[in-house]
């Protein structure tokens, strides 16, 4: 990797305290604080390799001969103890699939070109990388080529066990390809993987990507945000249209699990794992990127679009190839920023405690710390902005909408609050898809409301606390709001209504304000 360094949020650095990857303490030689690497090994580059020149050599002609490979790989990248042995036995129907054209095409040059790139690894890779480990400012910088590579190592299933102590993802393919009869939704995203290989092997730009660790150091107390007194900045409501799409040229949510990914490479078919796989190049990500803490996000940059698609979970398919024609940044990067941040899940029995305080501290400082972003960018425009002498402007809009109130349960309306609190705060225009969720049809109307009246940060925050405090001093039931069960509940979007307009409701003229 070219770039091991970087400034976050205070200036803090990956060089200085970080252990020395000469000093691995792991059984298999694996080291807590750089990625290890199937070359890293002799012993175990001796036997891969060779496997890698025979899939450049095209002597892998059909899925049987690319099932035994990658069983082969297989035994050098699980634990001997593992009762987990993958057999692989979904790839022979995902091959299946495709048309007798995509085939020859996936056989002939695609499956040669990932034996080429992957086998490059002693070149694009000659000293260890650092990971971008939990609680730590830093940031890992690839080239196109480099995260190629490493996710064509990834499919190979070549990737050995890294260090016991770290909470990480898994790129190796082993659960993607495993169990029988795929489903629509796998082979849909097998289908965008291969598309990636075939567009990176006809053309392949020298760009880089970024991946940034963002840490709140000392995450915020519930006292810092009643003292942030800017008022709320509009909020723009999309009833239509997609992040990825219509977000172009903002800071573009991803709604993700604390392992960044999610279930990309087993059997996940929901927004995170979508976004992984028509931006394939995110999945490099997972190689180095620990379990994300209360207190950190992860921000993506330069992972462009290769492939469409139609529906969402089981439905998922590829809809044909992109060109993505984003404009390259100053720092040799597709203009695209991506921040992962995850949400607290809660059970069907149990969401009402996501209104208790310290659930909406730790969700507030969550998204705060994901749309804080690019931190060279904000630098930038600080700098820009101080020479100039002009007061600081907002940086690009952040594009979100339901996070965490799928199957996490989350509540939409607290989420849009709190989640408008944090992009004030980060000084960025909170542009809401809200992907048809009916429960959030009345947020253009609490946002007009709301900045018609010049409400603040610190105001909406203790309207926030006050709400809390007034469900669970009636006690509520914990099947609050079920779908099965209207509750007497006053909803949030009703309670900050009434909140903040008592004053005009009783002179009789809302008219200002909607």
């Amino acid at each position: 990797a070219r770039d091991t360094t970087g400034r976050v949020h205070g200036g803090s650095t990956m060089d200085s305290d970080d252990p020395s990857p000469s000093l691995p303490s792991s059984s298999n030689g694996a080291s807590a604080s750089h990625v290890f690497l199937p070359h890293h090994s002799q012993k175990r580059w001796k036997h891969i390799q060779p496997l890698l020149r025979l899939v450049e050599s095209g002597f892998v002609k059909d899925a049987s001969n690319l099932q035994q490979l990658l069983v082969e790989n297989a035994t050098f990248s699980v634990s001997r103890s593992s009762r987990f042995k993958p057999k692989f036995s979904a790839l022979p129907d995902m091959l299946d699939q495709l048309s007798e054209k995509m085939s020859q095409i996936f056989f002939e040059d695609v499956l040669p070109f990932m034996g080429k790139v992957a086998g490059e690894l002693p070149i694009l890779f000659p000293e260890p990388f650092p990971l971008l480990r939990a609680g730590v400012h830093g940031r890992v910088t690839l080239s196109k080529r480099q995260a190629a590579c490493l996710i064509a190592n990834g499919f190979f299933c070549t990737i050995p066990r890294q260090h016991e102590s770290l909470n990480l993802p898994n790129l190796n393919f082993f659960q993607f390809f495993s169990g029988r009869n795929p489903e629509q939704s796998q082979k849909a995203k097998f289908t965008c993987i291969l598309n990636y290989f075939n567009q990176i092997s006809n053309d392949l730009p020298d760009l880089q990507l970024c991946f940034i660790r963002n840490v709140l150091q000392r995450p915020p107390s519930s006292d810092h945000w009643l003292n942030q007194t800017m008022p709320l900045i509009p909020i723009l409501f999309r009833t239509d249209g997609t992040i990825e799409d219509d977000g172009r040229g903002m800071l573009q949510a991803d709604f993700a699990n604390e392992y960044v990914g999610g279930g990309v490479l087993s059997h996940g078919a929901v927004q995170e794992e979508i976004r992984f796989v028509i931006n394939t190049e995110l999945c490099a990500s997972m190689l180095f990127t620990e379990r994300m803490e209360d207190n950190e996000a992860v921000v993506m940059i330069g992972c462009e679009q290769y492939s469409a698609y139609k529906g969402y979970g089981s439905s998922l398919s590829f809809n044909g190839i992109v060109n993505d024609d984003t404009p390259i940044d100053a720092r040799g990067r597709k203009d695209i920023q991506i921040t992962a941040f995850d949400a607290v899940k809660y059970g069907s029995r149990d969401k009402l405690s996501q209104f208790k305080v310290d659930q909406m501290l730790r969700e507030v400082n969550k998204a705060y710390v994901a749309f804080c972003g690019d931190p060279d960018e904000r630098e930038d425009i600080e700098k820009q902005t101080f020479c100039s002498g002009n007061a600081l402007p907002s940086l690009r809009a952040v594009a979100t909408g339901n996070w965490g109130c799928g199957v996490f349960n989350g509540d939409p309306e607290l989420k849009s609050m709190i989640q408008w609190i944090a992009a004030t705060c980060a000084r960025r225009q909170m542009v809401y898809f809200s992907f048809g969720e009916k429960r959030i049809v009345r947020l253009p109307t609490v946002a007009a409301t709301l900045t018609g009246l010049g409400v603040t940060v610190a105001e909406l925050w203790a309207a926030l606390l006050e709400y809390s405090e007034s469900l669970f001093a009636e006690q509520m039931d914990v099947d609050y709001r079920n779908d099965s069960d209207e509750s007497s509940a006053t909803s949030l979007f009703d309670f900050l209504l009434s909140r903040f307009t008592q004053d005009l409701v009783a002179s009789g003229d809302l008219s200002q304000t909607y």
